[in-house]
């Protein structure tokens, strides 16, 4: 069943905590470590295609940095 909607990552908010990660039942949101010297972590980021729209993300954000975003129905 296609979802109406998907999730995103504000990165701007995302401190990289990994509530996310730990709340996500598929799997579906990634933190790619960056530079092994500096410990530097890259942008988070959920794969759509893993995604099954639970929302327990959003629910285990504290800083409120996932949001809903809508998609557009056609005909």
């Amino acid at each position: 069943m296609a979802h109406l909607h998907s999730y995103v990552i504000r990165d701007e908010r995302c401190k990289r905590c990994g509530r996310c990660l730990s709340a996500c039942p598929q799997g579906a949101i990634n933190v790619p470590q960056g530079h092994a010297i500096t410990g530097s972590y890259g942008t988070a980021f959920i794969d759509q295609s893993l995604c099954d729209g639970c929302g327990a993300c959003v629910d285990a954000c504290k800083l409120r940095a996932i949001g809903k975003v809508f998609k557009p129905r056609f005909k």
